[in-house]
């Protein structure tokens, strides 16, 4: 809802569904959004800067960012080929211009890598190394305590 502030929402395997709450409160999905295919993996992000987070998936299948500049069915917006066999994708405002960009976690060499844009090529910020291959990776504007 563009108020500054994340909320809640699940993504449901078995029907590839986005459910989305609006207020971090108990409640039925404020929108449930049917997208993607079964085994796709959700991500969510700010792709066009508008300041609203909107839906996306990364099929492990063909290694692919499909996403979408809007909280509703319809064909992604950007498609992404990026990553390889068993990575698990990540998003994230890499270089702080208010965009989400793609990325991934490597787990078999427990790197992440990273671009600034959404678009298949090379990484930007190649092999960036932490913790081990068993960890799970997450994202976030880190600060000091």
């Amino acid at each position: 809802d563009a108020d500054g502030s994340d909320e809640i929402g699940v993504f449901r395997p078995a029907t590839a569904t986005f459910l989305l709450r609006f207020a971090n409160a108990p409640g039925d999905p404020d929108l449930v959004v049917p997208y993607g295919n079964f085994g796709d993996l959700p991500v969510a992000g700010d792709w066009d800067g508008d300041g609203r987070d909107t839906i996306g998936v990364y099929r492990p299948a063909d290694h692919r960012f499909y996403l979408r500049n809007f909280n509703s069915p319809g064909p992604p917006n950007l498609i992404a080929h990026y990553g390889s066999p068993g990575d698990v994708p990540v998003v994230g405002d890499w270089n702080g211009d208010g965009l989400d960009t793609i990325g991934v976690w490597r787990p078999s060499r427990a790197s992440f890598f990273l671009k600034d844009t959404i678009a298949t090529g090379v990484a930007d910020y190649p092999e960036i190394r932490l913790g081990n291959g068993q960890d799970r990776p997450i994202v976030g504007n880190w600060a000091f305590p």
